[in-house]
């Protein structure tokens, strides 16, 4: 379970700085990557379907086994997950532990879906999607009208298919070069978040293969590839053994692309680049 008292903390103090009185509940001193019971229960009831874009379990990525799914939450506390040759039906609570809010899901223990079966902590909702985690296992699950969740598949410049939202190459490259200037929101490493390594530095990606990071104090050379393998687009960035940006150095792995961001992992470990 990760924690973030520190965004919690600031995001605290400035409520009362603009407020004057705090008088909210716990439940409303949120920071932006949090939601209420109540939000993330009436997103998943007012979701006409609901589908698994995203599943880990033990660096495997295994969403293939949950595609053909789609999930209907109703008030009640019950799922029902529906495919082109069976029903399953299950049960699920929204509520807050420690601080954070969670999604628990429970199905038959002999059924294709008992792998779902667990506490997942709520880490940030999209206008697409809503993402878990649990100890570096990960769920999206993508909300909507059934014609709004697209899961066809279509080929990249290469001819590999791909999920409908993730990037070609080219796109990926394209969105690096065209920002003015990239910055790291967000980087999880052995389930430690060292964010606040790299909130000083400004990336600036060339079409050209290098990557120049730029805060107050000094500037770090490195490269950048972005290319795909077994069926996933991944960015790999190398930067000096004796630089502040070494740990950067990683195959890492496409998530999501908001209109803000684009997240990225590599079992476990979490990159979010704002551009």
């Amino acid at each position: 379970m990760r924690q973030f008292p520190v965004i919690i903390f600031l995001f605290g103090l400035l409520s009362c700085d603009l407020m004057g009185v705090d008088s909210s509940s716990p439940d409303e001193q949120l920071s932006k990557e949090t939601i209420t019971v109540s939000e993330l229960t009436e997103t998943l009831v007012a979701s006409t379907t609901v589908r698994i874009t995203r599943f880990i379990e033990d660096g495997r990525d295994e969403t293939s086994r949950f595609e053909g799914f789609e999930f209907k939450f109703t008030a009640d506390g019950t799922v029902l997950a529906s495919s082109a040759s069976q029903e399953i039906s299950g049960t699920y609570r929204v509520f807050r532990d420690d601080g954070k809010t969670e999604l628990a899901m429970t199905f038959p223990s002999n059924s294709a879906l008992y792998e779902l079966t667990d506490d997942w902590y709520f880490r940030v909702k999209t206008e697409q999607d809503i993402q878990f985690d649990d100890s570096g296992d990960q769920l999206t699950l993508a909300y909507g009208e059934s014609s709004e969740i697209n899961t066809s598949i279509t080929s990249d410049n290469t001819g590999n298919p791909i999920t409908s939202g993730a990037p070609t190459t080219t796109e990926l490259i394209d969105v690096l070069v065209a920002s003015e200037g990239a910055r790291i929101t967000r980087f999880i490493e052995d389930d430690s978040d060292k964010t606040s390594l790299f909130e000083a530095f400004v990336f600036k990606f060339d079409a050209d293969g290098s990557v120049r990071a730029t805060s107050e104090s000094q500037e770090i050379s490195g490269t950048y590839r972005v290319f795909r393998d077994d069926g996933k687009t991944e960015l790999a960035m190398t930067f000096p053994s004796n630089s502040a940006l070494y740990e950067l150095t990683d195959d890492w792995y496409f998530r999501v692309k908001t209109e803000q961001d684009i997240q990225f992992d590599d079992s476990g470990d979490q990159l979010t680049l704002a551009y």
